[in-house]
């Protein structure tokens, strides 16, 4: 097994979901914990494979259970895992071959996973998506432990009366095939307030074309014709085929006051697209 060197200028953003099914958030499993780079996969054009690295930043072994899920993107950008997927979301699975399926990994070592594509011969143009699921292993479950989804259930019950210790991460896995493009465009935003009186700036967004987008977006107050920052939101994934999301921007308290009746600008970088990397540009004046 090899092991990671944890340098400084490597970075990792994990998204975690817990075993019982919740929504995506960004939490990290202390006690039993794993990392994925990278945390996006793209397979386009003559691509047909894809290599992902499993990390154990504990200082004691793990174990871990790795497999595929279907999920869905609801109207604020959060992603739920499907309990009924459809035909077409099943066939996306059967597209992507991966090994190894379970893995033990040594205190701050690594395992290669390797991913796999058989396109059908007569596959539309477009883009297919599912998600890699790293599952860590409860230390009493054997490795050879039945099939997913008696395991997924072993998993939810002891999740069920220890939610702070397991946890399992996803990261998309996406292919595209043909030709394809994404457009992205803000309307106009409002001022909105959440728990703990956080101030967000919520901006309905529009996604066209047949891409999902992956990007950062920046709000600018313009008053007093002196651009400053407001406030951002770096690394956010749009999934097809939502077409409308609601982005909520978290502002800077002490700039948020006053702001009503006032220009900003809404600006919208590809992360994707390094040759150009700005989508554009927008101005409107809040209620």
């Amino acid at each position: 097994m090899k092991r990671h060197p944890f340098c400084s200028c490597l970075i990792f953003a994990v998204t975690a979901i817990a075993l019982v099914g919740c929504a995506a958030s960004p939490l990290y499993a202390w006690n039993r914990g794993a990392m994925l780079s990278p945390t996006r996969v793209v397979i386009e054009g003559r691509e047909r494979a894809a290599v992902v690295k499993l990390i154990n930043p504990d200082d004691q072994t793990n174990r871990y259970r790795i497999s595929l899920i279907n999920m869905r993107m609801d109207d604020l950008g959060n992603r739920r895992a499907v309990e009924n997927p459809t035909p077409e979301e099943k066939a996306v699975i059967k597209m992507i071959r991966f090994s190894p399926r379970r893995a033990t990994v040594g205190p701050k070592g690594w395992q290669t996973i390797r991913i796999m594509v058989r396109k059908p011969a007569d596959l539309a143009p477009g883009e297919y998506r599912v998600h890699l699921k790293v599952s860590p292993m409860a230390p009493d479950e054997s490795v050879n432990s039945g099939d997913t989804k008696a395991a997924d259930k072993r998993d939810k019950e002891k999740m069920s009366v220890n939610l702070n210790v397991l946890f399992a991460i996803t990261i998309p896995v996406i292919i595209r095939h043909g030709d394809g493009a994404v457009a992205l465009t803000p309307e106009k935003p409002a001022l909105g307030q959440l728990a703990h009186r956080k101030i967000i700036l919520d901006t309905p967004l529009v996604r066209a074309g047949s891409h999902s987008a992956l990007f950062d977006i920046f709000a600018y107050s313009l008053a007093g014709g002196e651009r400053q920052k407001l406030g951002e939101l770096k690394g956010f994934s749009f999934y097809a085929p939502n077409s409308r999301i609601h982005v909520q921007i978290p502002l800077d308290p002490n700039l948020a006051s006053g702001l009503r009746g006032s220009p900003v600008e809404l600006k919208i970088v590809d992360r994707e697209k390094r040759k150009t990397p700005v989508s554009g540009s927008w101005r409107f004046v809040l209620d």
